[in-house]
């Protein structure tokens, strides 16, 4: 595996890991956050599994972002489900 090729596992298994730490600790600003990033990130993989798994994010991620009045955040993750369209 070249370095090219490992730099999208590295960062799909560190932001995972980010993943998970948001959702064990009681931070209900930084959950959404990192479903976001987490799901931008499987977006662009060529897997049609990751893919729908960061829609899912993505989606949650919206909807937490707008219950919690984080308008600037849901503005982008609204603009990143319709650019996957």
């Amino acid at each position: 595996m070249t370095a090219p090729q490992r730099k999208p596992l590295l960062n799909s298994q560190i932001s995972a890991e980010a993943r998970r730490i948001a959702h064990n600790i009681p931070d209900r600003l930084l959950q959404p956050t990192v479903d976001y990033w987490h799901g931008r990130l499987l977006l662009e993989s060529t897997d049609p599994i990751n893919q729908s798994r960061g829609w899912t994010m993505l989606e949650s991620a919206f909807g937490d972002f707008r219950t919690h009045g984080m308008v600037l955040h849901a503005a982008f993750a609204e603009r990143a489900l319709a650019a996957d369209v």
